[in-house]
């Protein structure tokens, strides 16, 4: 659902990597490695989401990846919040109102939201709930990537 492609390519010319994701454009960055370039994209993606949160709009939903792509998957406590967040949006319910039904302060609902506060997954599963939604978990056997032996 939170997972969005990038294209990684190498410039032989400056011999650095760039990177670039294609639901957001301004997530872009350069550097020695593809696996810097990874992990600077995923923060990145993770900073302009949190932006989006802040000004109360919806986040897109990641696009199907083709072969020259690969994926940046969304932590699960972020993909959570997002989830959270653009229910909120769609349904035009108040962030105020939610918490009342949480029983929890605003203070509490707004850090709920924050991707850069840690939450419980029981009250963010407990507030999707109540925004509609339903929560489901899916662990999928990766072959690209090395066994932990």
């Amino acid at each position: 659902m939170f997972t969005y492609p990038v294209t990684i390519t190498y410039d032989a010319e400056t011999m650095r990597y760039q990177g670039i994701c294609r639901d957001f454009p301004c997530v872009n960055c350069i550097g020695l490695t593809a696996d810097e370039i990874s992990s600077r994209l995923e923060r990145m993606l993770i900073q302009c989401i949190a932006k989006l949160i802040q000004q109360r709009l919806p986040v897109p939903e990641g696009s199907v990846a083709n072969e020259t792509e690969m994926n940046i998957h969304l932590p699960l406590l972020v993909a959570m919040k997002t989830a959270l967040h653009n229910s909120l949006v769609e349904s035009g319910t108040r962030r105020a109102h939610l918490a009342r039904r949480l029983g929890i302060h605003a203070p509490q609902m707004n850090r709920l939201l924050d991707l850069n506060h840690f939450s419980r997954i029981e009250m963010l599963e407990k507030a999707l709930i109540l925004s509609g939604k339903s929560v489901t978990l899916t662990v999928l056997s990766n072959e690209n990537k090395k066994s932990l032996d």
